[in-house]
């Protein structure tokens, strides 16, 4: 997918989610909680959703969607999709959306990813204002949530994010990939094994 300049209505948008960005990342307290026994065998289960803000970021979620449930394969973690409203921080993942398999593990984890694409726009205001120009932006928001099966409590969280100023027409994907990395990284091992996580 590559980008498309938004329309110049969007400019005021742009300008307000242009004000947060930034990088942040690290495991949080994630390290404290062991995911995975010494010989491999996963302690959890992974949900996980994945939207935009708008129709071209939400296409990106194919990015998460491939990578998530390849790393799962490989890593004998049980995986489900669900959507945003299916989650809830205080309580986890809604009951209704459990798989009956996980009901054993140690923990749930759940994982709120969101790619970032927004498109370059360029404006001009009239003879005696200048107009200016805007570059997309590109990256990814997540959030790692940890809950104990046994009692429902939160056990770890961490947040994650990258958003960056990308060519004209460049490929977003890779910066969604970035978050995709640095997800599996913090959850467990074997991250040098699959795909460079």
């Amino acid at each position: 997918m590559t980008f498309r300049p938004y329309a110049a209505c969007a400019l005021t948008l742009l300008l307000a989610a242009c004000a947060s960005s930034g990088s942040s990342g690290g495991g949080g307290d994630l390290a404290h909680v062991q995911l995975f026994a010494a010989d491999g065998t996963p302690h959890f289960s992974f949900y996980y959703s994945c939207a935009g803000s708008v129709s071209q970021e939400s296409e990106l979620c194919s990015v998460p969607s491939g990578d998530f449930s390849e790393w799962a394969s490989d890593h004998h973690v049980l995986l489900k999709r669900v959507t945003k409203d299916d989650f809830d921080e205080k309580a986890g993942v809604a009951a209704g959306k459990l798989s009956p398999k996980d009901s054993g593990l140690a923990y749930r984890v759940f994982v709120r990813f969101a790619p970032i694409a927004i498109g370059s726009v360029q404006w001009s205001m009239n003879s005696d204002v200048k107009g200016g120009y805007t570059p997309p932006k590109a990256g990814y928001r997540a959030e790692v949530f940890v809950y104990n099966v046994a009692n429902g409590t939160l056990a770890a969280h961490a947040e994650f994010g990258n958003r960056t100023e990308a060519k004209d027409r460049a490929d977003p994907t890779p910066f969604v990939r970035d978050g995709v990395i640095a997800v599996l990284k913090a959850l467990g091992p074997g991250s040098q094994e699959t795909g460079g996580y």
